[in-house]
This record gives structure tokens, sequence and C-alpha cells, in this order.
């Protein structure tokens, strides 16, 4: 996996090659840093973007330097100035790069709007939703590229990464302060719209649920550096022992065709490891006595084996289990006629993928509704609405996948899709519930604890865990996820206006707290 830290800081006032310096260093430290493969370009200008991208082809995009929400992101001009890059060309430049770019950090402050447009072409993408610290900017790459380093998912990276900010700033008073003297932000912006919030929590995650299922299936079809590896000794060791003269010609042929097999190894984590039952099939004969594959008897197999899919798909006892064994049938069916009839325009072919498509967005759909039977009336699943209008989405976008070709699967796929995005809104109402009463559950809980404190000095018992630092820093972070929770809330939701209210109330008692805690400090 290939990184690329686009560096850039017209201003000269970040430490931008300590974040270069850190990264790199965690990566190489860690227990996969072989497989990772980082790369960086300083003083970063417009003009050079398209090139670096194009000439590097990373997987993981760093941006380390300025932003500031609607102006965008800070590059160096030509003469050295500073030059602005706005959302929409940033968000195109990724479109175009989709295929091959499978997450972007933007590691500067006021960022999320940039996120917010880039997650539309890209599996994930990271921004920042205030203006963040150099110190806390850095501390966030650390933890976030090491947990990759270590096999972590880049959902759990991310967690590393807030975390790592947590446990940099907890030090001393001095770097506690909600003072900072070096931030990433590019100008001023009217602070009256923002709250300020802790510096872990500055960090967003944006997941485009169909992109990023599609790169984490790609990833999976390549060779690990690993294997390469191993491949490469077994060749050396093969020429090593053709080489010596006692070997009969039997034995030089197995060893060319172990030669061969090998290199088509090599090949074949260039262009996919779905292909290489094929490819290696082709090699084990010697030369000159091949045994074709028979394309008739390849199609009537795939046949047999889509016949019986279809048959199980006619069954009226579907449930998720029964779809996995279909979908592993389709998923056969493609195989075999792929090893006679590899053109993606084959008739029998783009059917057998459509049949697929069908099949998975039914099994999303059978576990979205099985999830939504368990969290029934339950409005304190929030994480479970959330993860069920996710599985209606994906399902959709894998309907919207099938050609026209079939009229009659086609015409299927529509009115499932329409079913299916009536299932997502009620999902989506369901988890703007959750949100609404995990909110005022949060806040009920605060106002009880407020209670306890005060009713402990009336009887002139001192509450010391109400008077120290952290424990009003976390009174404040509570406060905050609750103000949050409300402003998650949906026009559409009937507790809309009431949403509002409490958000603006939470608000002010998140004030209120961080104040307190700036008092111990």
């Amino acid at each position: 996996m290939k990184i690329l830290i686009l560096a850039s800081n017209p201003r000269k006032d970040l430490n931008l090659d300590r974040e270069i310096r850190d990264l790199k260093e965690v990566v190489e430290k860690s227990r996969s840093g072989q497989e990772f493969e980082v790369e960086d370009a300083l003083a970063v200008r417009v003009e050079d973007l398209q090139g670096l991208l194009l000439k590097h082809s990373p997987q993981i995009v760093h941006f380390c330097g300025h932003g500031s929400g609607q102006q965008g992101l800070v590059f160096e001009g030509s003469d050295g100035d500073e030059q602005w890059v706005r959302t929409e060309a940033l968000s195109d430049l990724f479109r175009l790069l989709a295929n091959q770019v499978n997450c972007v950090l933007l590691n500067a402050c006021y960022s999320e709007e940039q996120a917010n447009a880039i997650v539309n072409h890209i599996g994930y993408v990271i921004g920042m939703n205030q203006a963040i610290r150099d110190d806390a900017a850095i501390a966030f790459s650390k933890g976030f590229y090491q947990a990759l380093g270590y096999n972590c998912t880049i959902e759990q990276a991310f967690e590393f990464g807030c975390n790592a900010i947590q446990l940099e700033l907890s030090g001393s008073s001095q770097t506690r302060s909600a003072t900072a003297t070096s931030l990433r932000k590019a100008e001023i912006l009217n602070q009256a719209q923002d709250i300020t919030i802790p510096e872990h929590l500055k960090p967003i995650l944006r997941i485009n649920p169909v992109k990023s299922a599609a790169k984490v299936k790609s990833s999976e079809t390549s060779l690990s550096q690993a294997e390469r590896k191993r491949i490469e000794l077994e060749i050396r060791a093969s020429l090593a022992k053709a080489e010596t003269p006692s070997a009969d010609k039997a034995k030089s042929r197995g060893t060319i065709a172990l030669i061969c097999a090998g290199l088509l190894l090599l090949t074949a984590s260039i262009i996919g490891i779905n292909r290489l039952p094929f490819i290696v099939g082709e090699l084990k004969t010697p030369p000159n006595q091949t045994t074709p594959i028979d394309s008739n008897t390849a199609r009537d197999e795939a046949s047999k084996i889509a016949d019986e899919a279809e048959k199980m798909m006619a069954s009226s006892e579907l449930n998720t289990d029964i779809l996995e064994q279909i979908i592993q049938k389709w998923n056969q069916a493609i195989s075999k006629l792929e090893t006679v009839s590899p053109s993606p325009e084959d008739n029998e072919l783009v059917d057998y993928k459509n049949y697929l498509a069908y099949s998975q967005a039914l099994h999303k759909g059978y576990q979205a509704a099985e999830l939504s039977q368990e969290s029934a009336g339950d409005y304190n699943s929030l994480s479970t609405w959330e993860r069920v209008q996710g599985l209606w989405q994906e399902a959709i976008a894998l309907l919207k996948t099938i050609s026209e070709n079939d009229t009659t699967l086609f015409k299927q796929a529509q009115y499932k899709i329409d079913e299916y995005e009536t299932n997502k809104n009620t999902a989506a109402l369901m988890a703007s519930r959750a949100s609404f009463r995990q909110a005022v559950d949060i806040a009920n809980c605060l106002t009880d604890y407020k209670k306890t404190v005060q009713t402990k000095a009336c009887h002139n018992e001192d509450p010391a865990e109400a008077n120290s630092h952290d424990a009003w820093l976390s009174i404040a972070s509570l406060w905050l996820r609750a103000a949050d929770l409300m402003k998650e809330t949906p026009q559409s939701c009937t507790c809309y206006q009431l949403a509002q209210e409490k958000r603006v109330e939470y608000s002010n008692y998140y004030n209120h707290a961080l104040k307190q805690a700036d008092k111990f400090l």
C-alpha cells in the first residue's frame, strides 16, 4: 500500500517536517511496515497536484497544511505565495482517482467541508471540524498510521488517532490549556458559530459504504509482500537447481514450468488473484501436450450451477443463510464462465453478474430487516439503526448496477429500489429518534449527577470528584455529545424544533463546564 504525503506551508509556521518524519517512523516500526511505501512531496504547488497523484498512484493521500472551511485548502502558488484550492475542485480531482485512492486524510483546520464532498467518490475521508493545534494534528497522524501498520481497519485506526491526541495532550497543564499557539487555520472565521471542543473530538471520519466495501474486496485479491517474497525465493532456488549439470531433461522441464509458474503468480498479483486458477491451470501440462479447455463443457457446468441458484431463489423460504449459498453459486458460475469467456460483454456472463448483484442486494435487505425487528421499539439503539440505514443504502447501490439486458430482472430491481428507499427513510427516522432519546438520557444523567453533588454540599460533604479539571472535562464532553446528537435530528422529525432548543441549552451547559475546568489549570 502506498501513502502519498502532500505538505504545503507557505507561511512556514507549522512543523510539517516532524509530522512527515514521525509518520514514516511509526509505519516502518510497525508489524506490517514492509507492506507500506511512503512518498512525500514538500512545498506542493497547485500545478503539482495532478502530476504527483498520477505519478505515485497512492492508495492513501495525506494532506498536511492550512485550511479554512469554504475557502478550501492552502497550497503554494508558482510565486511561493498562498493559493487556495476550493472544495469543488478537490472533489472533482478525487472523482478522477476514485478507482485508485481508498482513503484521504486532510490534516488541516476546518477541512470537514472538503471531507463531506470528497467522500462522494472515495471510500474513507478524514477531516477536522474545527481549528486543530499543530501538536494535536501530528499526534493524530502518528496514532492513525501506527494502527494501520498493525493491520487495523481504517475505522479502528481513526479511533487510535483520536486517542493518541488525548494521550499526547494529557501530559501537562500547559498542553491542556484551551489556548493554542499554533493552529492549522488559514484565516480567522466566524467563531460565534463554533463551540470550542477538546482536540481529540475535532477529527471526523466520513465513510462511503459502497466505495469502501469495493476497495476492501479489491485489496483482498492481491498478493501480500510476504507471499511475493516467498515466490521470488522459490524462483531463485529453482534457477540454481536448473544450473546443476546432473539435472536430467525431465527435471529441467519441471524446473522451467515452476519458474514460469512463479512469474505468472507475480503477474497475477497485478491483474487480480481471481484470474489465478485459470493461469495456473494452463501451466500444468508441459509444452506440446496441452489439453485445450472445452468451452461447451465449461458453459454447461456454469449453466447447471446457475439453474441451481435460480431454483433456490424461487424458494419462498429465503433467509440470509440461503442467500449466502445462492451468492456462492452465482460466483461459481461466473468463475466457470470466465475461464472460457473473460469478455465482460458476454451476454451470459452479464446475466450471471446481474443475478449476483440482485442476490447480494436481497441478502443485505434481509440483514437490515432482521436488525430492524430486533431493535423495534428500542429508541436507544442509535448505532443499530444507523447500521440498518447503511445496509439499505448498500442494497440500493447494488440494485442500481443491474443492467437493462434482462428486462424482467431489471424491473424487479427497480421495484426493490423503491421498496428499499422507503425502508431506508424509516430507518433514518428511527435513528433520529434514537439520537434524540440518547441525548435526553445523557442530559438526565448529568442532571442527576448535579443533584447528587448539591445534596452532598448541603450536608457539608465535599464532593471531591466534581472539583477537578478532569471531572469537569468529562462533564463537558457529555454535554457536547448530547448537543451533537440533537443536531442530527432532521427537519422531518416531529421533535425537530424541541431538538434545536435542547441543542442550544446543552451547548450552554457545555461552555459552562469548560469554564469550570479552566479554573483548575
